[in-house]
């Protein structure tokens, strides 16, 4: 399923540090979700993991929609 999902991203962004700088985005939720956990002492369970691994997804879109947007403006010279 990792492979799968590298090539989908390769092909969208077509470029190997664009394609790591978006794998790198999808852990960032882990900053918010372990500690909202741990103030309101909910456990790491399925409903989190679930939670989690959309938040990963969510975030990694948003990266790729943000960096076509970029070149896009790169390519217009604005």
């Amino acid at each position: 399923m990792i492979a799968v999902t590298l090539i989908v991203i390769m092909f969208q962004v077509r470029s190997f540090s664009m394609m790591a700088m978006v794998l790198l985005t999808a852990p960032l939720g882990v900053i918010g979700v372990a500690p909202t956990l741990l103030v309101f002492n909910q456990p790491f369970g399925f409903n989190a993991i679930l939670g989690l691994i959309g938040l990963a997804g969510i975030l990694m879109r948003n990266t790729l929609i943000l960096t076509e947007q970029i070149e896009e403006n790169r390519a217009a010279g604005t």
